[in-house]
């Protein structure tokens, strides 16, 4: 869920909608495909980091 205050927007819904439907991964696969498939995209790992106090 897209945080935020009160209802959420009609926007926050169509992204949540996108997101949940795999639309967004869709589009970004066709969009930029090449670039991801070059620098490894799909074998990344994650690093959590956190900023010191």
């Amino acid at each position: 869920m897209i945080k935020g205050k009160g209802e959420p927007s009609c926007i926050a819904k169509a992204l949540e909608g996108a997101q949940e439907s795999g639309l967004i991964e869709r589009l970004v696969s066709q969009c930029w495909g090449e670039s991801l498939q070059a620098l490894d995209y799909g074998q990344r790992l994650r690093l959590e980091l956190e900023t010191p106090p």
